[in-house]
């Protein structure tokens, strides 16, 4: 399968590893349409997928990718926010969190 297609069958399956890596290599293609990119993609993941997988996508792209994403430069960093918040604070340990800040 090409790149497309495989894209195209993960995204069919809602394969949320598979297209997180996708995605996340695509963002970094450019640093000047790298948060238009995230947040295209952040709104797929939020239509596409459950909270668990949407907060693992998000987590990904910052501790794998070290992406520097702004979530001022992000508009679905509200709805991101208001579905995964709750979650990602529930499920976080204290080394986690002290990470953030």
């Amino acid at each position: 399968m090409t790149e497309d297609q495989q894209l195209v069958w993960d995204t069919l399956k809602s394969d949320p590893a598979r297209l997180c890596h996708s995605w996340a290599q695509d963002i970094l293609k450019s640093k000047r349409s790298m948060h238009r990119k995230a947040d295209k993609y952040l709104g797929q993941a939020l239509d596409l997928f459950a909270v668990e997988d949407i907060a693992s996508v998000v987590k990904t792209w910052l501790k794998h990718y070290d992406m520097p994403l702004n979530p001022s430069k992000l508009t679905n960093f509200e709805e991101f926010h208001t579905r995964c918040g709750h979650y990602v604070m529930s499920h976080s340990g204290p080394d986690t969190i002290k990470d953030f800040f």
